[in-house]
């Protein structure tokens, strides 16, 4: 029991049952492995499936390097507590990982899902572990647990994103948005004082899919008897039918947006905008009242970061990666309950049609070309699209984590595992029954204090400041790198002769690595902008399929890492201009500050360099 303990405190395992009486469940010598493992690759993540064997186990345990980690999975926990009743693995720290119980439960699946993005950032070559076994259900079960770490490894991919100038637009919105967002009231607030109103009342989410048009209509008797959140997509759709929506949300920062939403549009001035201040300036522009732009992606560093700086927690939402999962987050944090979806198709028509009449975004595919595929809740394929499996596999997991009933009243699309299926004209019939009172008229009782947008000046000009002296000081180390990485790589054109020659080189290595990549992992506001160079450098290296350095891996190294510095370099100037940008454009709110504009003045001199040539411009997306 005393190795059990132990195994439990380290790999951080739990049980439903304090005590099984497991007997030999893992004694089964005749078992076989499908195929023995190769463990000479480099940073590989071992999954084995349900392996009923120990001396497996401990085998496979007992020959990993020092670069790759054993992830170990039992449907049935019994097998993992008797595992680790008898092996102890203390000294496999960092190298293990253990997971015991139906992934399929709600609590399953978001313990997993969080294990693995946390695993695959650093493992993205992934080796199954299978028995040579002829039980057709040990099979299904094995082909449905991989097909479910497929996903999420494809989602995690998908959600790191591969654009740093998206990033940098990001960013510098933010800045564009900085005065709206200190003047006008905030999530938390407008909760804090009004929630109440909502809590327990329906919300319907209306999002664009081709499915809206079958029953977009019956959203007009019940105007005012359910809180109507619109996707900016739908909003064309619902005008034309004359429903005005309480709130237009949206996410985007591209111009694109804008230009097909936006633009040359008008908007009832009793709308209400909400989103994070990540959108196009021009966006926020439209909406003549107040807004909410002060709602921010929660698990978002540079939201997290314009909420500190300005010294109030305006609120955060999880926005997921549609403005549909931010307006379902939107009502949940709320309180609103039931959420009933509308237009959430996440998959084409039967005739191929990606959106309903209205949008101004539609496509046609010709759906026996298809190649993604999802269920939809009569269990059948419908075509869809990598996006929209991935925008599903968000729902899911917020379906998972709050405690509303969601209704999915689309009558058409993919399934949303957890929600309840049901026509929209008997939800609504059945929940939206008094009236609601307005957002419009209860945001214009709030007014945001001159105390605190002189507080919010001050602070987020400090902010703004202190940032740019973190981008600053991670160049000088960039510059170090570079003139240390030529010297590494001339030494190797010349011939390493001595200890000394070769020493010098892992200790460029080295310092690109503890210096500048663990550093920039250590801070999230350098992290958020880096990330992908940085995941895309570890699946290169990766590649290399060996833990050992050779000259021929050295070479590679030094060549990755030059590649890499490049691009840090290259994007910590363009987020120096995009800073100092962001004081430039703020000049009007700025301004009463105290040495504002010599300050100012002062690192548009230091950073001339960054005016002189258009490679630092952030491209808008």
């Amino acid at each position: 029991m005393d190795i059990l303990k132990k195994n439990m405190q380290i790999f951080k395992v739990k049980f439903t049952s304090e005590h099984y009486n497991v007997g030999d469940l893992l004694n089964h010598p005749e078992s076989e492995l499908m195929a023995e493992p190769r463990f000479d690759g480099n940073r590989t993540l071992y999954i084995a499936y349900n392996i009923n064997n120990i001396e497996h186990i401990k085998n496979i345990a007992g020959k990993l390097n020092e670069k790759s980690i054993l992830f170990v999975y039992y449907r049935d926990e019994r097998y993992l507590y008797e595992l680790l009743s008898k092996v102890d693995f203390t000294s496999k720290e960092g190298k293990l990982a253990f997971y015991a119980g139906d992934y399929k439960d709600a609590e399953g699946l978001n313990r997993l899902d969080e294990m693995f993005k946390t695993l695959l950032y650093t493992y993205s070559n992934m080796c199954p572990i299978l028995l040579n076994s002829l039980d057709l259900s040990y099979i299904r079960g094995a082909k449905e647990f991989f097909r479910y770490i497929n996903d999420i490894r494809d989602n995690f991919v998908f959600l790191i994103g591969n654009d740093l100038n998206d990033t940098l637009c990001g960013v510098q919105n933010r800045l564009l948005n900085l005065h709206a967002y200190v003047a006008n009231p905030g999530f938390n607030e407008f909760k804090e004082k009004y929630g109440s109103l909502y809590r327990d009342k329906p919300a319907v989410i209306v999002s664009s899919g081709p499915s809206l048009d079958k029953n977009v209509h019956l959203l007009k008797a019940y105007e005012n008897k359910a809180l109507i959140l619109s996707c900016d997509g739908s909003a064309s759709t619902l005008n034309r039918h004359g429903i005005k929506p309480d709130i237009v949300g949206s996410v985007e920062r591209a111009w694109d947006t804008y230009r097909a939403f936006y633009e040359n549009k008008e908007f009832d001035p009793r709308i209400i905008f909400s989103g994070p201040a990540v959108v196009r300036p021009e966006i926020v522009e439209m909406f003549a009242g107040k807004k909410m732009i002060s709602v921010f992606k929660s698990r978002d560093v540079y939201g997290d970061w314009m909420n500190t700086i300005t010294s109030e927690d305006k609120g955060t939402v999880y926005s997921g990666s549609s403005v549909a999962h931010f307006l379902l987050n939107f009502a949940d944090a709320l309180g609103c309950n039931p959420i009933i979806l509308v237009g959430q198709d996440l998959a084409y028509s039967e005739e191929g049609v990606s959106h309903a009449d209205a949008a101004e975004v539609d496509e046609s595919i010709d759906v026996s070309k298809a190649t993604e595929w999802v269920k939809d809740y009569e269990d059948k394929d419908i075509p869809s699209s990598r996006i929209w499996k991935s925008f599903l596999l968000t729902f899911e997991e917020i379906v998972r984590d709050t405690d509303k009933v969601i209704i999915d009243a689309t009558e058409g699309g993919a399934h949303i595992k957890g929600s309840v299926i049901r026509g929209l004209e008997e939800t609504l019939e059945q929940y939206c029954i008094e009236e609601l009172p307005s957002v419009a008229d209860l945001l214009d009782r709030i007014n945001v204090g001159e105390a605190y947008i002189n507080t919010a000046r001050e602070s987020s000009f400090e902010g703004i400041y202190k940032a740019i002296h973190i981008f600053d000081g991670l160049l000088m180390n960039i510059r170090s790198g570079k003139k240390m990485n030529k010297k590494a790589v001339m030494q190797i054109e010349k011939g390493i002769n001595t200890q000394k020659q070769l020493d010098r080189i892992y200790d460029t290595l080295e310092f690109v690595d503890k210096e500048i990549v663990q550093n920039i992992a250590r801070d999230r506001f350098l992290m958020m902008l880096f990330q992908y160079p940085i995941y895309s450098a570890i699946r290169s290296i990766n590649v290399l399929n060996t833990s050992k350095y050779t000259i021929e891996t050295i070479c590679f190294n030094l060549k990755l890492h030059w590649d890499m510095l490049y691009i840090f370099e290259l994007y910590a100037n363009k987020m120096l201009k995009v800073l100092i940008n962001g004081l430039e454009d703020n000049k009007d709110f700025f301004g009463k500050l105290p040495e504002f504009n010599e300050k100012l003045d002062n690192l548009e001199r230091d950073y001339k360099y960054l005016y002189e040539s258009d490679k630092y411009d952030t491209i808008p997306v």
